[in-house]
Order: structure tokens, then C-alpha cells, then sequence
């Protein structure tokens, strides 16, 4: 009885690393995509970086945006980080 719950045990923890090698890129990818307002934007390519005026910036950050343009996309950064480490732990 305790042989079959140690296997179910290891591929339990091998299908969470496995989803864990998916999940964390995308996850990543999915919160830098959510800064930019358009598909459009997102394939822009800028050789050279230029500055927002200050007051676009401080808008967007207390606008009724802030939450779609900083909010979310950080929150979608920050619970990645347990995928981070179960990917590692995985390839590890």
C-alpha cells in the first residue's frame, strides 16, 4: 500500500514540474504582453528609446488604467515565481 502511494506521489510531483516548464513562460510572456495596448504596439520595434512626457506617465499611473497597465501585469509576474521554482526544482 505505501509502494503505491510513493508512486502516486512521484507522478503527481512530475506532471506539476511538467506543467510547471509550460506555465512559467507563458505566464512571463503573457505579463510583458499585457503592457502594450495593442498587438500592434507589442511588434513595434524602437531602435532608439524614447521618453514619455511625465505626464502621460503619472496618468497612466493614476488613471482608471493604472490597474490594466501596471496592476495586472505585475500580479501575472509575481505568481509566476512559484512556477519559477517548481520548473527548477524540475530540471534541477
Amino acid at each position: 500500500m505505501t509502494h503505491d502511494n510513493a508512486k502516486i506521489a512521484q507522478n503527481t510531483l512530475r506532471a506539476a514540474g511538467a506543467a510547471s516548464l509550460v506555465l512559467f513562460p507563458l505566464m512571463l510572456i503573457v505579463a510583458f504582453a499585457m503592457h502594450y495596448t495593442s498587438v500592434g504596439e507589442f511588434f513595434e520595434i524602437r531602435l532608439r528609446y524614447v521618453q514619455l512626457p511625465i505626464e502621460h506617465t503619472v496618468g497612466t499611473f493614476m488613471g482608471d488604467a493604472a490597474a490594466r497597465f501596471y496592476v495586472w501585469p505585475h500580479l501575472m509576474g509575481y505568481l509566476s515565481v512559484p512556477m519559477m521554482i517548481a520548473a527548477s526544482l524540475t530540471l534541477g
